[in-house]
């Protein structure tokens, strides 16, 4: 997997974890994931760990995908 998302122990957070580059693709895919988790815990507060990789995406693709 290209990252690992997981719940604080706590149940304050969920903490997502990028294990390699980031591309819009990834992006996406841990959106939905985080979304879809968020919506079964009810937890809204989200700790995005993006240091795992460099990002392959340029200023346009990054605007398009906000």
């Amino acid at each position: 997997m290209d990252y690992d998302i997981t719940v604080s122990e706590d149940n304050q957070y969920i903490h997502m974890r990028a294990l390699t580059n980031i591309s819009i693709d990834l992006v996406e895919r841990f959106s939905r994931d985080l979304s879809e988790i968020s919506e079964q815990t009810n937890i809204h507060r989200i700790l995005s760990d993006e240091r795992g990789g460099k990002s392959l995406t340029n200023v346009v693709e990054t605007y398009e995908f906000a």
